[in-house]
């Protein structure tokens, strides 16, 4: 009985220790409390001005993946044995540091993706499953898909990745409309317009 007990123990222990992540998550991003106008306030503005701007913008280092890309295959690789690891367009903060002994790179995510084949299509090898990873972009310049304890590099669209040193997202409030007393006589209204 002690031994089973053992046995277990060191089992799961391995396969907490080697599935674990080299990434140091961190925070790397600010937030600020967004409310335009202040509450009880009438504005009147032109067409295409700012009108109401409520919620929380949250400002630091971001990516942007600007189409569908596919890390872990090269171009017009086709292999069935291989799958690739494709991320579809989003922004992401920087989330933490990936460091081993011979990679030093800056995170960013979480990110969804999905194992198919290079067509986008899926087999008995990729079929289809929707995993969540890291971008990582290391010292060499290079990007690379982290997830779990493995990566995936970035052999094709690179163009496809933008680094933004200052990213900002604006995350809108749920706050109902009747709390505020606007002057607003125009059809469209732009919410979260951040120059």
């Amino acid at each position: 009985m002690k031994i089973s007990r053992l046995l277990f123990f060191l089992v799961s222990i391995l396969l907490i220790t080697g599935c674990a992540s080299p990434i140091k998550v961190g925070d790397f991003t600010s937030s600020t409390r967004i409310d335009y106008p202040p509450k009880n306030e009438a504005i009147t503005r032109g067409l295409g001005e700012r009108l109401v701007a409520k919620g929380t913008r949250t400002v630091g280092p971001a990516i942007e993946v600007t189409e569908t890309t596919q890390f872990n295959k090269k171009d017009g690789e086709s292999s069935v044995m291989t799958c690739a690891a494709t991320v579809s367009p989003v922004s992401v903060f920087k989330r933490g540091t990936y460091q081993t002994g011979t990679v030093d790179a800056d995170c960013f995510g979480p990110v969804n993706f999905q194992l198919t084949l290079s067509n986008g299509t899926t087999n008995w090898n990729c079929p289809g499953q929707m995993k969540v990873g890291d971008i990582c972009h290391d010292t060499k310049n290079e990007y690379f898909l982290a997830f779990l304890a493995s990566t995936a590099p970035l052999e094709q669209d690179q163009d496809h990745i933008q680094p933004r040193s200052n990213g900002a997202f604006l995350y809108p409030s749920l706050m109902p409309a009747t709390e505020h007393k606007f002057a607003a006589k125009y059809k469209k209204v732009s919410v979260g317009d951040f120059e």
